[in-house]
């Protein structure tokens, strides 16, 4: 009976074990941040966040099996800033065709453990100095602190409103989209980054991850082809719904012969005053039921004042009357 009990134990001991064993959780390999920055001369650096900082040996292959690791390897390249990063460098002699380009990256800060494995290196999405000068200027003229006013009646109140307006410069045919800035949106995040780039962002890293930002929201407009209304009048104003405060985020783009030659976003945010007028409204009272004026009703009128007079002459009668029986 004893050993029945002890061999049940240590089934269940074990069977404990495997259980816990199995809910161990597998840290699945996260893809490491990185920037992908096409220079003048064609040659691809690859930035990655976490590395670009420190000198790292590098491999680039062309299959995705993290099981065989790399045996030769490069030094890290300089890309000649003046924070003189370090990068994985692909010269442009290596790149036919960025579509079908297939290549990986496994990286090692230490020549012994490899802290980036079989990490794929998708050159489309590469920016270069002329996407983010196309982003950075201004491609359509604009003026974002116009107001126009409307009039409101609430509660017999006539209210003039001020509202925010974007004024579009230039002649041409344009079409925009205007987007509310809500709480968490990408809207947001780019708006505060509008913000902060204004005060000018620090570091290289961090001007490119920026640069990249704005430059895939811009080609997601360019090829946006749903929800772009017609700009009236060389105007765009801010909706009667919106209040003080509110930021939009207004999408502009010009067409010729019905081609998108340019795309401008602009931030701007809502302005809303009013100014209250008392009015006293003027009444015009319409008499609906009348007497009408005949001769019948002035022979009424005078039936009427007989009959007072009657009542008058014979309530002095009376009062004589009493005077005499006194």
């Amino acid at each position: 009976m004893k050993k029945t009990i002890t061999k049940i134990t240590f089934l269940l001991m074990t069977l404990i074990v495997l259980l816990t064993a199995c809910q161990i959780p597998v840290m699945a390999e996260t893809t490491p941040e990185k920037i992908i920055y096409k220079d003048d001369n064609g040659n691809y650096l690859v930035y990655y966040k976490e590395y670009c900082n420190g000198e790292f040996g590098y491999a680039i292959v062309t299959t995705s099996d993290t099981g065989t690791e790399p045996t030769i390897l490069k030094g890290s390249s300089k890309d000649g800033s003046e924070e003189n990063l370090n990068v994985v460098f692909i010269p442009a002699s290596q790149v036919t065709d960025p579509e079908t380009y297939e290549g990986y990256a496994w990286i090692t800060t230490d020549d012994t453990t490899f802290v980036v494995k079989a990490d794929k290196i998708d050159l489309t999405e590469a920016i270069d100095s002329a996407m983010m000068e196309e982003v950075n200027k201004e491609n359509i003229k604009t003026k974002t602190d116009g107001q126009y006013e409307t009039q409101k009646v609430e509660d017999g109140v006539t209210k003039t409103v001020k509202l925010g307006k974007v004024d579009v410069l230039d002649d041409g045919d344009y079409e925009y989209i205007l987007i509310k800035v809500e709480s968490g949106s990408k809207e947001e995040e780019l708006y505060n980054l509008a913000l902060k780039m204004e005060e000018e962002v620090d570091g290289t890293y961090a001007k490119l991850e920026a640069n990249k930002q704005f430059c895939d929201y811009y080609n997601k407009l360019k090829s946006q082809s749903s929800g772009w209304s017609k700009v009236e009048n060389k105007e765009i104003l801010q909706p009667d719904s919106a209040n003080k405060g509110d930021k939009y985020l207004v999408a502009l783009r010009e067409k010729v012969d019905g081609e998108v030659t340019a795309v401008e976003a602009k931030f701007f945010v809502s302005d809303y005053e009013y100014t209250p007028e008392y009015k006293t409204d003027d009444k015009i009272i319409t008499e609906v039921v009348g007497l009408p004026i005949t001769y019948d009703s002035i022979a009424l009128i005078v039936i009427f004042a007989v009959i007072i007079i009657a009542i008058i002459i014979l309530a002095i009668l009376r009062k004589k009357s009493q005077n005499k029986n006194n």
